[in-house]
Parts: structure tokens; C-alpha cells; sequence
């Protein structure tokens, strides 16, 4: 039974199991340390400051890890029914081509029977296999949307998880910095306190060194910049679409790279399976009827006798053969075509039975477990080839910010513990001494925050947020200026839209009103025209009386 360690560190942090089962209590373990243990000198502060950089440090490689996909995942198997369902269409498709079988031996025009019994194979084969295709389809349906459906989730998955690496590094650096400047406040107050009485501590202590913390202050400066540029060129490397083979990137594709190919093959395969059943099933025909029948001579020695028996029963044989030509001529017919007959059924069967095992196989190359397999198998790759991405783009930055630049404030930070621990024992000494002035003035300088670094840093973060404000205040302004630019746009372009309809309409009008006068106007005219043409010839009438 494994042992744990029960005692609890000052920081709360909990007993650590064995690294592996069936230790006994008496056999040496080896235990990981815990953060107390691994920095004796540090106080609860700087422990957890010390907790991140490693927790950052021990992430520093890019890498993401692509959920993997169960056949559950995909939706129901399919049942017993629906494949027994996919079977009615070839088994009624096995039934004509049977009956046709039938019909074929049936024939009795020889010329017919031959050329259908020779086209029979195909026919039958291609039958069956159309037969086939409708329940082949409505399965690769579903195989087909299952696949479409869960590509896309991997699409965006990969997105999100590589967007989601540098949003992690950002959380470290932020983290980290923030814990940073909680961290030096007071060591900051301390040390500007131990810098006025320099004189006396090393009075106490020769060896003190008053520690310069400006290098870790100022270490995290533009690493968030960094990280952001090398997002921004990993999104920009990362094209998960490229990783995602052709065939599968639409329902078109499937259909074109793998379904049609594959169900023409499987026609192909078919015709030659038929073709090789009959060329098999003929040859073995051919050697039956034309198998030659052993007949021995009749030896020199026969009785003259006997000879004239046999020319003498020759007329008698004769005339039987005559009178029962039909029936032993349709009789050798019938056997020399049986095996041919045979050989239409075992090809109908033949086709039949090809369908049920491509409809079984398809079923199950198309089941969720193996299509789940298979996924896998091309999400590992997508993941890999993501990874040597992110470590060709990204593994440099993160090694800089978080090996080389975390590893350095570590180290740097290490030594600044060390150098207060050995500051504190004299400023306690010289608090002793002054009564507890010191602890006084460090208090003062603690909460009245006196420290012009401190002052300093607060102005610029105070700066920075306004000007982060301001800046957003500007953008914001500038969006609704172009908003309302826009909308003035279009309030433009109406009007003008409107004016030119006006415009028209009043155009249109004007030019109906010109028509009509117009037409009004040669209404007139030929009615005046015509009624001096007839005032004329009525003139002309009368005078014509006269």
C-alpha cells in the first residue's frame, strides 16, 4: 500500500503521493519537493511569484493536444434492419434476373438462345450491382456526413487551441508581472531604507550588498509584444484547411474522389469475376460434349458368318433410327445444353451473392468504429504538423521569453531573496537598537508608498491607462464619425436617387403632355384637312350638276 507524505508545508500545499504503487512504508521514495522546500529563503510572496515562473517555464513549449474522436461521437451504428432493408432491392433484382434465366432456356430459336445466353452474364451483373447502388449511397450518406460534420468541428478546434496558446503565454506574462510588482513593493521599501543606513549595516555586516532590483523591474518589458507577433505569424503559417485532404473538404468531393471511383471499380471487379465464371463454366461444357468415345476394331479373325448377320439387321436398325429421329435428336439437344443451362443459373446466384458481400462490406468499412479509427489516425496528423508549426514560429519566442527570460528573473529573483535574507538579520538588529524606529520608518515607507520608483511607476501605469482610454475614446469616436459619414452617404444617395425619380417622373409627363398635344394638334389638322376635301367635292359635286 503506498505511503504519503501526511505533514502539510506553511503554504497549504498537500501531501505527495508515491511515484509508483506497491511501495512499502520501509522502501526507499523518492519524492518530488515541494515549492517550500525547493526555496527555503522565500516568504509566501515571493513563493508564489517563484510558483509561476516555473509553472510558466514548465509550459514554455507550443504545442496543442487535438481531442480524439469516439464512435459515439458520430451518431447511432446502423441496425440489423436497416442493412436486412438494403437487401430488398438486389434480392428483387436476383429474382428477374433469374426468371430471365428461365426464359433464356426456354427459348427455342437457337439463334436467340445463343445470343442471349452470351449477353446474359452482363446483364445479370449489371443488374444486380444497380441494384446495389441506391442503399450503397444512402450509406456513404451518412458515413459522408458524419465525416463532414466532425471536420469542421476539428477546423475550428485547431483554430481556437492555437489562438489559445498565445492567450496562455499572455496570462503568464501578465501574471507574472503583476505578482512581480506585489512582490518588490515592500523589498523596494526595504531596500530604500537599507540604502540610508548603509553605513551601519555593514557596520554590523562587512559582506552586505544592497541588491539592485531595476533588472527584474523592468524584465518583463516587451515580451507581451513578442508573443502577440509570433500569434500573429502562427495564425497566419496555421491554414488547417491545407492539412484536410481534398476528397474530404465537401459533400461534392466525397461523392467525386471516392464514390464514384470506388463503386466503378466494384462494377469492373464484377464483370470480370462473370466474365471469368464463364469462359470457366463453357470450357468444362466443351469437354463434356465433345468427349470421344473409345471403339475398338472389329479383329480380322470375326466369322464371315456374323458379318452378314450385321448387314443383314443394318435395315431394321435403319428404319428405327428413321422412325425415332425427333425424339433422340431433341434428347442429345437437351443434354449437350444443360451444362450451358447451368452455367445462366450459377452466374445469376453468382452476381447475387457478389452484391450481399459488397453491401457487408460496405456496411462495415462505413461503422463508426472504424471511421472514428481512421479520423484519428488523420487528427494525430493534423495535431503533429500543427506542433512543428508552432515550434517552427513560436519555439523560439517562448523560449526567449519563458527559458531564457523567465529562467533569468528566476535566477535573478533567487539571488535577491538570498541578498535580503542576509539584509534582514542586521536591520532587525539595528530595529533593536533604535527601539523600533526602523520598524517604524519601514512601515511608513510601506504604506505611504514614499518610494519614487513606486510613485513612478504608478504615474506611468496611470498614464498608460489613460492613454489606452483615450485611444479607445478616439477609436470609438472615430467609428461613429464614419458611421455617421456613411449613413450622411446614403441620406445622399437617396436623395438623389429621389430628385432623379422626380426628375424623371416629371420628365415623363412633360413629354406625355407634348405627345398628346402633339397628337391633339395633327387630330385637328386632318380634320380640317379633311373637311376641305369634302367641302370641295361637294363643290366639285355640284358643279358637276350644273
Amino acid at each position: 500500500m503506498s505511503t504519503m507524505l501526511s505533514a502539510k508545508d506553511k503554504n497549504g500545499y498537500g501531501s505527495i503521493p508515491d511515484i509508483e504503487e506497491g511501495i512499502t512504508s520501509d522502501s526507499p521514495q523518492p519524492t518530488a519537493l515541494t515549492p517550500a522546500q525547493k526555496y527555503p529563503e522565500a516568504n509566501d510572496q515571493e513563493l508564489a511569484f517563484l510558483i509561476i515562473l516555473d509553472e510558466a517555464m514548465a509550459n514554455s513549449k507550443p504545442k496543442i493536444d487535438l481531442p480524439t474522436i469516439k464512435a459515439t461521437d458520430l451518431g447511432e451504428p446502423p441496425s440489423v434492419r436497416e442493412f436486412v432493408d438494403s437487401l430488398l432491392a438486389p434480392s428483387a433484382a436476383f429474382a428477374i434476373s433469374a426468371a430471365t434465366a428461365l426464359w433464356i432456356m426456354g427459348e427455342t430459336n437457337p439463334t436467340t438462345q445463343a445470343v442471349a445466353a452470351a449477353l446474359f452474364p452482363y446483364y445479370s451483373c449489371i443488374l444486380v450491382f444497380a441494384a446495389t447502388v441506391i442503399p450503397t449511397k444512402y450509406r456513404f450518406n451518412a458515413w459522408s456526413g458524419s465525416i463532414l460534420s466532425k471536420i469542421d468541428v476539428i477546423k475550428q478546434s485547431t483554430t481556437d487551441k492555437v489562438e489559445a496558446v498565445s492567450s496562455i503565454a499572455l496570462r503568464y506574462v501578465t501574471k507574472a508581472e503583476t505578482t512581480k510588482d506585489d512582490v518588490l513593493r515592500p523589498i523596494e521599501a526595504k531596500l530604500e531604507y537599507a540604502t540610508k543606513i548603509e553605513v551601519q549595516l555593514q557596520r554590523i555586516d562587512p559582506t552586505i550588498d544592497i541588491p539592485d532590483i531595476s533588472d527584474i523591474d523592468e524584465a518583463f518589458d516587451g515580451f507581451a509584444d513578442v508573443i502577440e507577433n509570433a500569434a500573429d505569424k502562427t495564425s497566419k503559417a496555421v491554414d488547417v484547411s491545407r492539412k484536410v485532404p481534398k476528397a474530404m473538404e465537401s459533400q461534392k468531393n466525397l461523392e467525386l474522389y471516392v464514390f464514384y471511383p470506388v463503386m466503378c471499380i466494384l462494377l469492373l471487379t464484377q464483370l470480370l469475376l462473370v466474365w471469368i465464371t464463364s469462359q470457366a463454366v463453357a470450357s468444362m461444357s466443351s469437354d463434356e460434349i465433345n468427349a470421344d468415345i473409345n471403339v475398338t476394331s472389329v479383329p480380322a479373325e470375326v466369322d464371315t458368318a456374323f458379318r452378314g448377320l450385321l448387314r443383314g439387321s443394318m435395315t431394321n436398325v435403319t428404319d428405327f433410327v428413321e422412325t425415332s429421329s425427333s425424339i433422340s435428336d431433341d434428347s442429345i439437344i437437351s443434354l449437350q445444353e444443360d451444362p450451358s443451362q447451368m452455367q445462366l443459373l450459377i452466374i445469376s446466384l453468382q452476381t447475387y451473392v457478389t452484391a450481399i458481400i459488397q453491401l457487408v462490406v460496405t456496411y462495415v468499412m462505413t461503422h463508426y468504429g472504424v471511421l472514428a479509427k481512421e479520423m484519428n489516425r488523420h487528427i494525430k496528423n493534423i495535431e503533429d504538423d500543427v506542433n512543428e508549426t508552432l515550434d517552427l514560429y513560436a519555439g523560439p519566442v517562448f523560449k526567449f521569453v519563458f527559458d531564457d527570460g523567465f529562467g533569468g528573473v528566476k535566477e535573478k529573483f533567487l539571488d535577491l531573496v538570498h541578498k535580503m535574507e542576509k539584509i534582514e538579520g542586521p536591520l532587525r538588529k539595528l530595529d533593536k537598537m533604535t527601539g523600533g524606529k526602523m520598524g517604524s520608518a519601514l512601515l511608513a515607507l510601506k504604506d505611504g508608498d514614499f518610494s519614487a520608483d513606486n510613485m513612478k511607476r504608478d504615474a506611468e501605469r496611470f498614464l498608460r491607462g489613460k492613454a489606452m482610454d483615450l485611444k479607445g475614446e478616439a477609436e470609438e469616436r472615430a467609428l461613429e464619425m464614419k458611421a455617421q459619414a456613411e449613413q450622411k452617404a446614403r441620406d445622399a444617395k437617396e436623395e438623389a436617387e429621389r430628385k432623379a425619380r422626380e426628375a424623371a417622373e416629371q420628365a415623363k409627363v412633360e413629354a406625355e403632355r407634348k405627345k398628346r398635344e402633339l397628337e391633339e394638334k395633327a387630330r385637328a389638322e386632318a380634320e380640317r384637312k379633311k373637311r376641305e376635301l369634302e367641302e370641295k367635292a361637294a363643290q366639285a359635286k355640284e358643279e358637276a350638276e350644273r
